[in-house]
């Protein structure tokens, strides 16, 4: 005898928003004769159309209300039952990579595909982050992340889940930050956390600038940039830098550091090392702002009078708190009350001279060095005296002053680009860091 006839209805139940108005459809299984065997299933056309939910793509017919996906077509059957309409919404999901300050290279967008159903909301999709295509040749690579200032990422292929498009940044850390280590003799500046200095009586800092040994003072812990000071001393004074005294001494008369007695000392550094110096017009510095008080701390501070009789000059001296952050005695390189006329802390005289810092702990002093300036703001204005006046520090390491017309050996301070970088030597006298540009 024939089977059924079985039907198959079909409804919205598996999405709600969505309307079906389809008809059902019926089959039956025909009898067989003569010991034929009887089919155990007939077939039915599913059907096309009579369904719709906006925004969505019909994914066939499931056998249940969590079904998301299902048949088309024609299937058979072999009993009665209910077919339920589903439904698929699909979205690409990308990650756009920045560079975050990089100089060259890219990086491909990661993509993937988000995907919800029956009208549920979507899940998020996992793509893997991408190999670094980027370069900066003064930094290393520490990995993405979502934040443009975040100090470390994820590595490449870290899996990660989006629910929307997103843009990682590259992470970067200087190549000269990874020098100021504890072992090399670098600490965090008591005065400026955003720094890195060197202290003790033998860090390991030296670097070779121009064909001359330097000496790195501080580190930007964020852009990487590097304040260097001349090394060497000539005691005779014929072959040292130092400052020019016959340029009058008038407020804001171009002062300028002299060379073997003629031409400035900027002008005597060829253009390819002059192309290391940090030339912008916030730079440079005398040193500090107050003529009586260091209040400012940093390299930031311009003084206009700061230009040589060529234009714009590039090299700066000695801050008082260069030479105090270089001793090891904290209570010395951590005090920033320094004052010439206002004394009050016990590493001052009453004679007017400091014996701030200079001990055997303190890389910047050596008792067998001439007079010279270590302070390099010309006051442009007078001192309760009258007189124009430089910091200096003597031979003995008293730290005191003199009028600006004095003749002295100096130490040129640089600010380096955030584009330059150690790129060699272990930092000691006999192994300096090498310096390139990127």
């Amino acid at each position: 005898a024939a089977k059924g006839p079985y039907t198959v209805s079909f409804s919205n139940a598996a999405a709600t928003g969505a309307t079906v108005t389809s008809s059902a459809v019926s089959c039956t299984i025909a009898a067989v004769y003569n010991g034929a065997t009887q089919a155990s299933t007939c077939n039915v056309a599913l059907p096309t159309s009579g369904y719709s939910y906006s925004g969505w793509t019909f994914n066939g017919w499931g056998t249940s209300t969590s079904s998301t996906s299902g048949s088309t077509g024609t299937i058979a059957i072999s009993s009665t039952h209910t077919r339920y309409a589903t439904w698929v919404k699909t979205a690409t999901r990308k990650i756009t990579y920045n560079g975050n300050g990089s100089t060259g290279g890219s990086t491909s967008n990661s993509t993937c595909t988000d995907t919800a159903y029956n009208g549920g909301s979507f899940p998020g999709c996992t793509v893997s982050l991408a190999t670094n295509g980027f370069t900066r040749p003064a930094f290393n690579f520490k990995g993405w992340n979502t934040s443009s200032t975040a100090t470390s990422g994820s590595s490449a292929g870290t899996n990660v889940t989006l629910t929307s498009n997103k843009t990682y940044y590259a992470i970067w850390q200087s190549k000269n930050v990874v020098i100021c280590t504890s072992a090399n003799g670098g600490r965090t500046d008591p005065w400026d956390s955003n720094y890195c200095i060197f202290s003790g009586s033998s860090p390991k800092n030296y670097v070779t600038f121009a064909g001359k040994t330097f000496r790195i003072l501080n580190v930007n812990k964020t852009t990487g940039q590097m304040k260097i000071v001349y090394n060497g001393y000539d005691i005779t004074g014929k072959n040292q830098p130092r400052w020019n005294n016959t340029d009058g001494n008038t407020a804001g008369n171009a002062y300028y550091i002299l060379n073997n007695s003629s031409g400035s000392y900027y002008s005597s550094i060829s253009s390819t090392w002059k192309a290391y110096v940090d030339t912008s017009t916030t730079a440079y510095y005398y040193g500090i702002v107050n003529q009586y008080k260091e209040t400012n701390k940093n390299i930031s501070t311009t003084v206009n009078a700061e230009k040589n009789l060529s234009g714009a000059f590039f090299a700066g001296l000695l801050q008082v708190s260069d030479y105090m952050k270089a001793s090891s005695n904290s209570y010395c390189s951590d005090s920033y009350t320094w004052s010439e006329y206002n004394y009050g802390d016990k590493y001052h005289s009453a004679s007017g001279e400091s014996y701030c810092c200079s001990t055997s702990a303190n890389w910047l002093f050596n008792s067998s060095y001439t007079l010279h300036f270590i302070n390099g703001h010309i006051y442009n204005a007078s001192d309760p005296n009258g007189n124009n006046r430089i910091r200096i520090l003597k031979p003995s390491g008293m730290l005191s002053y003199d009028t600006r017309t004095v003749t002295g050996v100096i130490k040129p301070v640089h600010l380096l680009k955030t584009t330059v970088y150690v790129s060699g030597g272990s930092g000691t006298s006999s192994s300096p860091y090498t310096l390139s540009n990127g």
